[in-house]
């Protein structure tokens, strides 16, 4: 009898044991099953975030800049120099905007050219156009408008939106009134998708093309009475013979009351001394 209960106690003791083997067991399982889900989840994670890391970086690569530059040199020869531009713009599919010519008191002469490059050619233009002749000043000066582009873009995108709803709306509008506040709506919404594409258009080609201000005149060395010719030594004469009749008119004008002065006393003179002969 004794020795029945102890078998008892021995095979429910074992049964304990195994039942805390399997659990355990069961656990461990459990676990290492796990482990690879909690894992992939972080990596997913992770992966996510290095790919939002990159989309920024990109952005910030793509910066939108308008370049300008002001370039003043002095060149012997201005026909030569604005040639030699000329061929620059055919060679980098530039133009000019604006040109000038002009002279200073008809002799120094002055041009001024507005080229728009495109802006991936900016700086090689600028350094060709040094080479024309002797450099005398140079500003160049670049805007990031990456803000405001991008803010444009998102309010468009967004305008776009309201009106596919407010076209949605108006198909679907029965009365007369709705139909007129649907249309009312719908106006001002387009009219704020003209005003940013425009603002977009002209950022689109401040940016695509740059802005190169040009102005090139002839060294004062080089102007002398030879390079005026014969029309303007003539005018130098002309200019010259009004003043000199300019300095005799202003000489008599000063000598007049002197002159009538001794006149009239030589006048006095004279008859006094013929009525004392008489």
């Amino acid at each position: 009898m004794v020795k029945a209960t102890i078998n008892k106690k021995v095979v429910l003791i074992s049964l304990l044991i195994m039942s805390i083997l399997l659990i355990t067991g069961c656990q461990s399982e459990s676990q290492r099953v796990s482990r690879p889900v909690l894992t992939k989840q972080a990596s997913e994670k992770f992966m996510s975030q290095e790919q939002a890391k990159l989309e920024m970086d990109d952005q910030v690569i793509e910066r939108k800049l308008i370049k300008e530059a002001d370039i003043r040199i002095e060149s012997s020869n201005l026909a030569e120099a604005t040639k030699e531009i000329r061929k620059l713009l055919d060679k980098y599919n530039g133009y000019i905007s604006s040109s000038r010519k002009w002279q200073n008191g008809g002799q120094r002469e002055y041009r001024h050219y507005k080229l728009r490059i495109p802006q991936k050619h900016f700086q090689q233009i600028i350094v060709a156009i040094e080479e024309l002749g002797e450099l005398k000043s140079e500003q160049i000066r670049g805007r990031d408008v990456t803000a405001e582009y991008i803010d444009l873009q998102a309010r468009l995108k967004n305008f776009k939106a309201q009106e596919e709803r407010y076209l949605k709306l108006l198909n679907q509008a029965k009365e007369v009134e709705d139909i007129l506040k649907v249309e009312k709506e719908l106006n001002r919404v387009r009219t704020n998708i003209e005003q940013i594409e425009g603002r977009l258009k002209y950022y689109n080609n401040k940016i695509n093309y740059s802005t190169i201000n040009v102005n090139i005149s002839q060294p004062q060395s080089v102007i002398n009475d030879f390079d005026l010719g014969i029309v303007e030594s003539l005018k130098r004469a002309i200019r010259g013979f009004i003043g000199s009749i300019n300095a005799i008119i202003v000489l008599i004008g000063e000598l007049l009351p002197w002159l009538i002065f001794i006149f009239v006393f030589v006048w006095v003179i004279y008859k006094l001394f013929k009525l004392r002969n008489k």
